[in-house]
Order: structure tokens, then C-alpha cells, then sequence
């Protein structure tokens, strides 16, 4: 298996008249498909400069160490880099990370081309404060969203035993055999909010591969 750096870039997607409306954590930690705590490993200056919100900021490269895995994983290896922007002053909801040396919970989600980027922007990233992750001031800490992840997860396993999901596949698997695959797929896509496998995701990428989509 190749080896490879993930390196990534926060999608500022907001325009000038929309700022970041805060999730309840259980919507956060839904949202998320991974969830991880760094430590900045290094902070440097690309050159490279961006225009924002009617701003010109540089754009910092963060190199990454990964600490430890709170929900989902995806192969990578170090540096693990995040390129974030720095205005000359304040800009409301700028996207920033701490600095080198120290840690960070980054909440981290795909978007609909396959590249990561944090959860609602600057919610997507936690901060430390005497010695503990909070959520600007909201009072929430790690241990609060590991109990999340672990009711979540206990939910889902749930989920994936039920009889519907197992009706769902049944159904799947004849709608399959008999050809019928964008009837298929629909069941598939029903399973799959009941229980999001990856082995759904494949059979659905490939069913969609076989209707020319």
C-alpha cells in the first residue's frame, strides 16, 4: 500500500453576510466523521496569500501530529497539514489553530468532492484551556464528547441489527440480482441512513458505476 501526506485546506465557504450558527454537540459529533486530537507540530508561512470576506490574509501551513483517534480514522502519514489564513488584525470566524506546541480537538467532516475540512468552520475546532478542550467558552470538555461518540456509536450498532436494516438488504440484494439497480440503489440509500456502513457506500458507489452515473 502507497504511503501518502494528507494535506488538506479549511473551505471558507462563508460569504460576507454569513457567519457560523453553533450545532448542540450531539450535532456536532453526528456531523462528524472524524474527530481527533493534534499537537502543532510546526507553523509556517507558504507565501502564498488569499483574498476573504473582502480581506487579504496569508495562508499558514500547520503540520500535525495525530494523538489520538476520538471517532473514525483514515490512513495518513506525518506530517498531517492544515493550511489555515491570518489577517493582519481580527477577522470574525477566521478559522485558527493554536500555537506550535500546542494541542487541539478538531472535529473534521468530507465534503461532496472527498476533501476534509472542519465541522461549521471555527466550531470545528477546540482549543485548550487549563489543561482541558472546550468549545469557546461553552463549557463543554473531551470527556462530554467521547460520551457522545460512545452513545452514538451504541446506537448505530443498534441500528445495523435491526430487522428493517436487514429487510432493507434483503431487498437490496434481489433488486441486485434481477438487474434492477437504480431500485436498488434507493433501498440501499434507505439502509444506509439506518446504519452508514462502508461496505454500503462501496455497493452503492459500484451500483451507480453500473448505471453510468
Amino acid at each position: 500500500m502507497k504511503r501518502f501526506i494528507i494535506i488538506f485546506m479549511v473551505i471558507l465557504v462563508h460569504v460576507s453576510e454569513a457567519y457560523v450558527k453553533f450545532m448542540p454537540n450531539e450535532q456536532l459529533v453526528k456531523t462528524s466523521e472524524y474527530i481527533v486530537v493534534v499537537r502543532v507540530e510546526a507553523v509556517s508561512d507558504t507565501g502564498k496569500v488569499m483574498r476573504w470576506r473582502g480581506g487579504t490574509a496569508k495562508i499558514l501551513k500547520n503540520e500535525l501530529k495525530i494523538v489520538e483517534w476520538i471517532k473514525g480514522s483514515f490512513s495518513l502519514q506525518n506530517p498531517f497539514v492544515l493550511n489555515t489564513l491570518k489577517f493582519n488584525g481580527w477577522m470574525e470566524d477566521n478559522i485558527e489553530l493554536p500555537a506550535k506546541g500546542s494541542h487541539a480537538l478538531l472535529f473534521l467532516k468530507r465534503d461532496k468532492n472527498g476533501k476534509i475540512e472542519t465541522v461549521n468552520g471555527i466550531q470545528g475546532i477546540w482549543k485548550m484551556k487549563n489543561g482541558e478542550f472546550t468549545n469557546i467558552g461553552l463549557g463543554s470538555s473531551l470527556v462530554d464528547i467521547k460520551e457522545i461518540v460512545q452513545k452514538q456509536t451504541n446506537q448505530i450498532k443498534e441500528s445495523c441489527s435491526s430487522k428493517r436494516f436487514n429487510s432493507l438488504l434483503d431487498r437490496a440484494e434481489i433488486q441486485t440480482q434481477a438487474g434492477r439497480y437504480r431500485e436498488a440503489l434507493e433501498v440501499y440509500k434507505k439502509a444506509y441512513s439506518i446504519c452508514p456502513m462502508r461496505d454500503l457506500e462501496e455497493q452503492m458507489a459500484w451500483l451507480l458505476g453500473e448505471i453510468g452515473e
